[in-house]
């Protein structure tokens, strides 16, 4: 048995059309998004009394009733953006939290037994 294979290309190139006389269309650079036109979310941040507070993990517990907070989240921003202004986050509003002061940390409560835990940075 003869089994013979042939290529019905001149091009050494892998089988890729030749730059010369080439009619086929390619990507040029400046047709992608630059990273300046993406907007990336930012990790979720708090201000509160003029400090930012960054999230560092999820803790979970139960939401007591006798459970005395500190502040609520009053206003939110877009999640790429820094918060600016006290009690404002970029996660979101209506959240209560508990200031601790000595480990300068924030906990805020989510609901459902879930809690954030932020710090300075």
């Amino acid at each position: 048995m003869l089994l013979a294979l042939t290529s019905c290309s001149t091009n050494d190139n892998n089988n890729l059309p030749s730059e010369e006389g080439s009619t086929s269309t390619s990507i040029v650079e400046t047709d992608l998004p630059s990273d300046d036109d993406v907007p990336w979310d930012l990790i979720p941040t708090l201000m509160y009394e003029d400090r930012l507070y960054v999230y560092r993990g999820k803790k979970s517990g139960e939401h007591e009733s006798d459970t005395v907070f500190d502040g609520s989240i009053e206003s939110e921003i877009a999640s790429t953006k820094t918060p600016f202004k006290n009690n404002q986050s970029n996660f979101g509003k209506g959240y209560d939290f508990i200031v601790n002061e000595e480990e300068k940390t924030i906990e805020v409560y989510l609901g459902d037994g879930k809690w954030w835990l932020l710090s300075i940075p």
